[in-house]
C-alpha cells in the first residue's frame, strides 16, 4: 500500500474549467450494464459497484452539501440482499440531514423493466444519542437486476468532511469523487492505495475544486486475522490543516505529532479535564491506603472506575459534558471514564497521561502522516517504575499490566504540552495461555467419552471469559462442538476469575460417537485446541495478519483403551516449526498399558505477518494442523 500526503489551498473563485467524462444519465443503462453476468476483474463477485459518484460543495451558509449517486449490476442471487440499502449518518441536534432520495430498479427482459423506489418505504432508525440509520429496500429485486439510488447530506459545516472510499466490500467499476471546500480553507490529504492501482487527481485551483478517480478496483473482503478494512481500502483522506484571509494572513492546524498532542493538552475537553482535580471518594481513599505498592495503587483506582461506572458504548476523544457529571451519573463514553482514571491516578501521585488512541478495527495510525482524525479515542498511559502500563476503563475485562488487545501493535500519542512523540503499543510478554487436561475412555463401539478441564489465563482468560459472558450456549457450539467433528457437550461448568491474577477454569463433560469401519477406527485425539483447522485458506492475501498477541496452548490427554482395541499404529513423535522458529508445536504419544498418553505444545511468538510473507504462514499453519490431525489408528476385535 503506497501512501502519498498532499497538501492544497482553494480560494472561492468560479467553476468553470473543469471537464471530466460525462457519467450515464440516472435511470439509462448500456447493454453491456444489463447483459454483464460477472465482472471482470473480480470474478467470484455477487455483484459489481458500476458507478459511485460523490460531489461536495458548500451553500451560502458555508454548510457541507454532498450529493452521493451508486449504481449496482446484482450478478447472482447471492446478490441480491445489496438491495437493501442502509446510510448511516449523524442525527444528533439535527447536524447531518439526509434528503433528496430516488431509486431505480431496473432487470432487462423483464415484464416490469423499470420499478421506482416508493417514498414510503424510506424510513429512519435511530442507533444511539449521536447516529442514525437512513433505510429502504429496493423494489423488485432479481438477479440480473440493476439497482441504482442517489441522495442528499447537507452537514453543518466542514467539520464533518469525511474520506472518500474508491473500494468497497464489492467490486467498482468507476468511482469518482469533487470536492469544493469553503473558501480559503487549506487541506491536507492522504491518499491511500496500492502501487499497481491507477488513481486520477484534477486539481483546479482557480475554481476551488479538485477531483479524484478511480477505476476496475476488486472487493476488498475480510479475512482471518485482519485488522480495519480501513487500514487498505483505496481512499483519500481529508484534514483542514489552516486557513487563510484574503488579507494574506495564514492560520496554521497541527501539522506535527507534538503540535496536535499540545493542542489536546491545552483543549478544555481533553488535557483541560484532568487538570481540575476530582474529589477523591472516600472508599477510593481508604483502597489505595491499603495498597502497599504503585501496581496495587493503579489496580485499586481501577477496579473502582469499572466496577462503579459504566460505559454507554461510544467511543470518544473528548469529554463531552464534565467530569464532575461523569462522576455522578457513573455513566460515560471510553473518553470520559479513561479521563476520570487519568484525574483519580494523578491524584495519588501516579504518572498517568490521556492517551489518544486508535482501536485496530477503527484503523491504523500512520507515523509519517500527523492527522487527530486517525484516533477514536482516549486511553490511559501510565509511567511506573516497572514500565509502561496501557489502561482502557471501557475494556473492563482486562486488567492493568494486560495492554488492551484492541491496541495492540497500534501507534497512540500521550496528551503533554512539551515533547510528546508517537508511541508504538507492541505486544509484551502476556499471550493467550491455554491448557487443556483430558480424561478418556474408548469403549469397545469405538466412541469416546470423558471430561475436559480447560484452565485460561491472560489474553485466553480475557476473550473467553467475554465470549461466555456474551453467549454461553453459542460459545459451546462454536468454540467446542462444531470445529471437532461428533464431539458434543453433555455437561460445562466454568468457574470465572473472582480476581485478576486468578485463571477462568473450565468443565467439561463430552462424548463423540463414530462408526467402526470394518473394525477399524482412526481416533481422532486433537480437542478443544482450537487448531483443527487452519483460519487460513486463501492462497493469497490482501491484508496484514494481526495477531495481536503470542499464543501458547498445551493439550495434555490420556485415553484409556479396551481390551480388545489394538493400536495399529502411532504418530511419531516430532515437531514442527517455521523457519524462523517463532512459530512451532511438538507431539508426543505413548502407549502404557491400556492408556494412551499424548501430550502436544503449540507456541506462536509472532504477532504481526505482512502479507508479502502470507504464503510462509499459510504452509506452516498447514503442517501444523495436518499434524495435529493425524489419527491414530486403532483395531478392534470382537
Amino acid at each position: 500500500m503506497r501512501i502519498i500526503l498532499f497538501l492544497f489551498f482553494l480560494s472561492c473563485l468560479s467553476t468553470t474549467g473543469l471537464t471530466q467524462s460525462p457519467l450515464p444519465k440516472f435511470g439509462i443503462y448500456s447493454l453491456e450494464e444489463m447483459e454483464m453476468k460477472e465482472c471482470s476483474f473480480d470474478k467470484e463477485a455477487e455483484a459489481v459497484i458500476l458507478i459511485d459518484e460523490g460531489i461536495s460543495e458548500y451553500d451560502e451558509d458555508h454548510r457541507l452539501i454532498t450529493m452521493r449517486r451508486v449504481r449496482i449490476k446484482i450478478l447472482n442471487a447471492r446478490g441480491m440482499d445489496q438491495g437493501n440499502i442502509v446510510i448511516p449518518f449523524y442525527s444528533k441536534d439535527d447536524f447531518e440531514i439526509i434528503q433528496r432520495i430516488e431509486g431505480i430498479t431496473y432487470t432487462h427482459g423483464g415484464s416490469t423493466a423499470f420499478s421506482n423506489l416508493d417514498k414510503k418505504s424510506v424510513f429512519i432508525e435511530k442507533v444511539n444519542d449521536r447516529y442514525s440509520l437512513v433505510k429502504f429496500a429496493m423494489p423488485n429485486v432479481k438477479e440480473g437486476s440493476i439497482i441504482e439510488y442517489k441522495y442528499e447530506s447537507i452537514k453543518k459545516h466542514f467539520g464533518g468532511l469525511e474520506d472518500w472510499r474508491f473500494q468497497d466490500e464489492l467490486p467498482t467499476v468507476k468511482s469518482r469523487y469533487k470536492l469544493q471546500p469553503v473558501p480559503n480553507a487549506e487541506f491536507r490529504y492522504v491518499l491511500s492505495k496500492k502501487e499497481d492501482y491507477d488513481v486520477i487527481i484534477t486539481p483546479h485551483a482557480q475554481a476551488g475544486l479538485i477531483y479524484f478517480e478511480m477505476n476496475n478496483i476488486p472487493g476488498l473482503r475480510m479475512e482471518p486475522y485482519m485488522d480495519s478494512p480501513q487500514d487498505y481500502l483505496q481512499k483519500v483522506e481529508f484534514q483542514l490543516s489552516g486557513y487563510r484571509s484574503f488579507t494574506g494572513y495564514k492560520e496554521k492546524i497541527n501539522t506535527t505529532w507534538e503540535e496536535i498532542a499540545r493542542s489536546c493538552a491545552d483543549d478544555e475537553d481533553l488535557g483541560g479535564a484532568v487538570r481540575k482535580p476530582l474529589t477523591v471518594p472516600a472508599d477510593l481513599q481508604v483502597a489505595v491506603a491499603a495498597a502497599s505498592t504503585e501496581e496495587a495503587k493503579i489496580v485499586a483506582v481501577y477496579d473502582h472506575i469499572v466496577k462503579n461506572y459504566t460505559w454507554n458504548q461510544l467511543h470518544s476523544k473528548y469529554a463531552t459534558q464534565s467530569l464532575k457529571k461523569v462522576v455522578e451519573s457513573k455513566l460515560g463514553t471510553s473518553g470520559e471514564l479513561n479521563l476520570v482514571l487519568v484525574n483519580y491516578l494523578q491524584s495519588f501521585g501516579i504518572e498517568a497521561l490521556p492517551l489518544l488512541a486508535a482501536d485496530r478495527k477503527y484503523g491504523r495510525v500512520l507515523p509519517q502522516n500527523p492527522l487527530l482524525d486517525r484516533f477514536n479515542k482516549t486511553a490511559v498511559y501510565v509511567h511506573t517504575a516497572a514500565g509502561i502500563l496501557i489502561l482502557d476503563a471501557s475494556d473492563a475485562s482486562c486488567p492493568p499490566g494486560l495492554t488492551p488487545p484492541s491496541l495492540l501493535n497500534t501507534f497512540a500519542l500521550p496528551v503533554k504540552r512539551d515533547n510528546s512523540t508517537l508511541v508504538e503499543i507492541k505486544s509484551t510478554k502476556a499471550s493467550f495461555q491455554s491448557h487443556i487436561r483430558i480424561n478418556a475412555t474408548l469403549d469397545s463401539l469405538g466412541n469416546l467419552s470423558g471430561r475436559a478441564v480447560i484452565t485460561s489465563d491472560e489474553y485466553a482468560r480475557k476473550t473467553q471469559s467475554e465470549a461466555i459472558k456474551e453467549n454461553k450456549q453459542s460459545y459451546i457450539t462454536g468454540k467446542l462442538e462444531s470445529p471437532y467433528e461428533g464431539v458434543k457437550i453433555d455437561s460445562f461448568l466454568f468457574v470465572m476469575p473472582q480476581n485478576h491474577h486468578d485463571s477462568l477454569v473450565q468443565h467439561l463433560v463430552f462424548h463423540k460417537e463414530t462408526n467402526l469401519d470394518g473394525g477399524y477406527l482412526l481416533l481422532q485425539y486433537n480437542l478443544f485446541t482450537g487448531l483443527s483447522k487452519s483460519p487460513f485458506k486463501a492462497k493469497e492475501r490482501f491484508t496484514n495478519v494481526n495477531f495481536g498477541y503470542p499464543y501458547k496452548i498445551v493439550l495434555e490427554e490420556r485415553i484409556r483403551v479396551p481390551p480388545s482395541a489394538v493400536i495399529e499404529s502411532l504418530p511419531q513423535n516430532k515437531t514442527v516449526k517455521n523457519y524462523e522458529g517463532d512459530i512451532s508445536v511438538t507431539r508426543m504419544i505413548s502407549k502404557k498399558g491400556n492408556e494412551l498418553v499424548i501430550r502436544m505444545e503449540f507456541n506462536q511468538l509472532v504477532t504481526h505477518v505482512s502479507a508479502a510473507d502470507y504464503p510462509d504462514l499459510r504452509l506452516i499453519y498447514n503442517k501444523i494442523v495436518d499434524m495435529l490431525n493425524e489419527p491414530i489408528a486403532v483395531k478392534f476385535s470382537h
